[in-house]
C-alpha cells in the first residue's frame, strides 16, 4: 500500500440474506468510485489501486443436524495495482467450500475449507498483504511481495504455483 496525498471515495453497498428452512442465503454487492486528487499532475484523477469498482459476494448454507455445507462466491472487479494505474489486475470470480461439524462441546465446530477450488490467480493479495507470506526476513519479504504485484498485472503466461517456484529458487 502506498500513501495518496487525497483522495475521492463514493459509493454504495446492498446486502440480504434469508432462512429457507435448513437452507440460509446472503448476498452482498459493493461499488466504489475512486480518485486520486492528490496535488501530483500524473496521478490526479486516476483510480486509487487496489479498488476494484466491483465486489460480488454471495453463500449459500445448507444444514442437517449437526454439518453445514456452505458454497461462497466472490467476484472482485478489474483493478489497478499502482498509483499510475498501469498494472491492472484482471477480474476473478472466487469459490469456496465449507464444512463445518458442530460438536457436542458448545461453541466449538470443526470444519474443513476448501478456497479457491477453480485456482483463479490472486498474486496481488500477497502484493497487498506480504505478511501473509511466512518469512522472517523482512527484505526478502519485500521482494516476494513486489513480484507478486508484477505476477499480479502479467498475463496469465504464468502458471499458478509459480511464486512458490520463484521463492524456492531466491532462497537456494
Amino acid at each position: 500500500p502506498s500513501n495518496i496525498g487525497a483522495a475521492r471515495i463514493r459509493g454504495a453497498e446492498i446486502s440480504a440474506g434469508a432462512a429457507l428452512g435448513a437452507f440460509d442465503v446472503a448476498a452482498g454487492y459493493t461499488y466504489l468510485d475512486t480518485e486520486d486528487t492528490s496535488d501530483i499532475p500524473y496521478y490526479r484523477g486516476n483510480d486509487l489501486p487496489s479498488r476494484p469498482a466491483h465486489d460480488l459476494n454471495a453463500s449459500l448454507s445448507w444444514a442437517l443436524r449437526a454439518l453445514r455445507t456452505t458454497w461462497e462466491f466472490q467476484y472482485l472487479g478489474a483493478n489497478f495495482m499502482d498509483r499510475a494505474n498501469l498494472r491492472e489486475a484482471d477480474a476473478r470470480s472466487l469459490h469456496s467450500l465449507i464444512f463445518a461439524l458442530r460438536t457436542p462441546v458448545d461453541g466449538l465446530s470443526l470444519s474443513v475449507e476448501g478456497r479457491n477450488l477453480t485456482d483463479q490467480q490472486v498474486a496481488d493479495v500477497l502484493a497487498e498483504h506480504p505478511e501473509l507470506l511466512k518469512v522472517d526476513n523482512l527484505g526478502l519479504r519485500s521482494v516476494l511481495a513486489a513480484l507478486a504485484k508484477d505476477l499480479a498485472a502479467t498475463p496469465k503466461a504464468f502458471q499458478p504455483d509459480i511464486l512458490p517456484e520463484l521463492a524456492r529458487l531466491v532462497l537456494d
